[in-house]
């Protein structure tokens, strides 16, 4: 709502509390799915979430922000709004593919219209020990020139767990 209509709703009505003292949420909705062919003529489109965000910015300490695995404009905002990125990284082929890609997004964001944005670091996450391409995918991401450091030393293991309760 905040993202395709921002005249219409602001963060302070989309914000809910939860169980947990001083953590809060504001949830996305599938109508996100539209926003960027909304808003894609839009001038100022890259700058919406940092505009919503605004009001409520300097009652956090942390805001996190996750976004979909693409670099649409969804990313681009969350990009241009954040201090700093934590990339999680599936232990795929594919996904490492595309890590020197966002990387260069990354950089071009920076250069572009948020030069306060770091990488913080890099999570390999469906990191299975036992198979040969988890462990090559690992050892490229550290040696990647761009990542280097930056990578955790601990993965987010394959636990199918996870994925069931991505269906609930």
């Amino acid at each position: 709502d905040l993202m395709v209509e921002p005249k219409k709703y602001a963060i302070e009505d989309i914000i809910l509390e939860t169980q947990y003292e001083n953590l809060h949420i504001a949830p996305g909705s599938i109508e996100l799915a539209e926003f960027e062919s909304r808003v894609a003529s839009e001038i100022g489109r890259e700058n919406r979430l940092k505009k919503g965000l605004s009001s409520v910015y300097s009652y956090y300490d942390y805001i996190v922000i996750d976004t979909p695995p693409s670099l649409g404009l969804l990313s681009i905002n969350a990009l241009n709004f954040s201090n700093e990125v934590f990339i999680t990284l599936q232990a795929h082929p594919f996904a490492f593919d595309g890590l020197n890609l966002l990387l260069n997004t990354i950089q071009l964001i920076r250069d572009e219209i948020n030069p306060k944005l770091v990488v913080g670091g890099v999570i390999v996450t469906m990191f299975d020990s036992r198979t040969k391409i988890s462990r090559e995918i690992y050892e490229k991401v550290l040696s990647n020139e761009n990542v280097g450091e930056k990578l955790f030393k601990t993965s987010i293991k394959q636990n199918i767990k996870i994925a069931e309760a991505t269906k609930f």
